[in-house]
C-alpha cells in the first residue's frame, strides 16, 4: 500500500491513525497559497463556495533524484508534478507488498 492523503497522511498507520481518531485532511487555505477571502464568495461566477481545502502537505516534488530513476535530469524536470508523485507512491507501494521495484526494469 502507498498513499499520499490531505492531512499529511502517508502510510497505512497515518491512514489508520486518521480513522480511529475521526480526524479530517480538511483544512483552510494556507496564506501562503492563495488569499482565500478574496476568491471566496457562494454563489458568485468565479468564486469558490468554501474557504476550506484538503491539500497534501509537505510534499517536495522539486527534490528527485534523476539517477535513481534512470532518466534524463531534462525529462524529469519536465514531467507532470502528479506523474513525480506517482512514481514515488507506486514504489513504496512495491516495497511495501514485499516487491523488489528493481525487478520491474525494463519491463512493460
Amino acid at each position: 500500500m502507498g498513499m499520499r492523503l490531505p492531512g499529511g497522511v502517508t502510510d497505512a498507520a497515518g491512514f489508520w491513525d486518521m480513522l480511529i481518531n475521526k480526524r479530517s485532511g480538511r483544512c483552510e487555505v494556507p496564506k501562503d497559497r492563495y488569499n482565500a477571502e478574496t476568491w471566496y464568495g457562494p454563489g458568485k461566477i468565479g468564486h469558490t463556495p468554501s474557504k476550506y481545502v484538503y491539500f497534501l502537505d509537505n510534499i517536495n516534488l522539486a527534490n528527485i533524484d534523476s539517477s535513481f530513476w534512470t532518466m534524463a535530469k531534462e525529462e524529469i524536470e519536465a514531467m507532470d508534478p502528479q506523474q513525480r508523485l506517482t512514481l514515488e507512491v507506486v514504489y513504496e507501494c512495491l516495497q511495501n507488498a514485499g516487491q523488489n521495484p528493481a525487478s520491474f526494469e525494463g519491463r512493460k
